[in-house]
């Protein structure tokens, strides 16, 4: 996104958020704060804000898949499952090898989620990179030149 339209969605009530994973089939965020030791979702707008789980030890990457919220944990050295409801955690056994701290984690869907932009098809029409504006439009946005080049960049041109 080009930045159009920036609002905060959470600004309270955070300590040490670490990563964040969009909930496409509940339209929501979740995220984990190792400083509140919790696992949090909240509606797209950040509307209906709620714990899904606590206390976990040192909360880092997230993933929603299937129902379920997985997270890797920096003191526990395994892979944490619960329902997006809520409920008990479930540990998942790491693989041998490591120090056995998981930065990120990452579930692939069977079907990816339909997600549109101008940007979408064909670069947007722009040159060098496109940026969803949020209002259903578009930003062209070209790279940093040196002050010391002589390169011209036309970031206007459509292509």
């Amino acid at each position: 996104m080009d930045g159009t339209r920036r609002n905060i969605l959470i600004g309270s009530n955070l300590e040490l958020p670490n990563m964040l994973a969009v909930d496409y089939e509940r339209s929501e965020i979740c995220w984990t704060d190792s400083g509140l030791a919790r696992i949090e979702c909240a509606g797209f707008s950040g509307q209906n804000r709620r714990v899904v789980y606590t206390p976990a030890a040192y909360p880092f990457g997230i993933t929603v898949v299937n129902g379920n919220i997985y997270w890797t944990d920096w003191e526990i050295h395994f892979i944490q499952r619960v329902n997006r409801n809520g409920g008990d955690a479930e540990p998942l056994e790491l693989p041998l090898g490591g120090n056995g701290k998981l930065y990120g984690i990452t579930s692939v869907p069977s079907q990816c989620p339909r997600v549109t932009t101008l940007c979408a098809s064909h670069n947007g029409g722009c040159q060098y990179l496109c940026l969803p504006n949020g209002n259903g439009q578009r930003t062209c946005a070209c790279p940093e030149v040196d002050e010391d080049s002589d390169d011209v960049i036309d970031c206007n041109q459509v292509i």
